[in-house]
């Protein structure tokens, strides 16, 4: 849709709601974290749109005071490099965050969340929040293999195995009932 309107910061937004849900779908990160993302900071785009891209987020930036990195997959990096190339150079000269506020300033956590629900309502008629990808990524995983907690420890960037166990102990509880 944001590829089909004029330039505008409608479009802007759009392509960022797009790009945030998208991101969130394979990197669940905290809000903070994701509209903090930076391209050739925290963002990395590789040569070709058939690769992956690659997220890297310092130690200093994490709540838990670990790194975080994760690569995002081919089809992440061609709407990102579409969206940078189309959309956000134009709205924004020399901008360096994926989520501009079209004046070279990342957009607040909380705008890039409503984005996010406001467009999840709109086309599927859910309500979801940003975190709650967090939460469905730790279902997803432990749906697939249950007690992989250590897994879904990594992705979320607990610090503390207990705190995954603590949050999802009861999804197993349901599957061991069930078995």
């Amino acid at each position: 849709e944001a590829l089909q309107q004029a330039q505008s910061q409608r479009q802007l937004a759009k392509a960022q709601a797009a790009l945030a849900i998208a991101i969130l779908t394979y990197a669940p990160l905290r809000i903070a974290n994701l509209s903090a993302l930076a391209f050739d900071k925290t963002l990395f785009l590789p040569a070709r749109a058939d690769q992956e891209s690659l997220i890297e987020i310092p130690a200093a930036q994490m709540k838990n005071r670990e790194p975080f990195t994760i690569a995002l997959p081919a089809k992440i990096t061609a709407m990102l490099r579409t969206y940078r190339g189309q959309i956000l150079n134009k709205a924004s000269k020399n901008s360096g965050f994926l989520f501009d506020d079209g004046r070279g300033k990342p957009k607040l956590p909380t705008t890039i969340s409503w984005l996010v629900e406001r467009t999840i309502r709109r086309h599927l008629g859910l309500e979801m929040t940003a975190h709650q990808f967090r939460h469905l990524a730790a279902k997803v995983i432990l749906d697939a293999d249950p007690g992989a907690y250590e897994s879904v420890r990594q992705l979320l960037g607990h610090r503390n195995l207990a705190t995954t166990v603590n949050n999802y102990a009861g999804l197993n509880t349901k599957r061991a009932g069930r078995h």
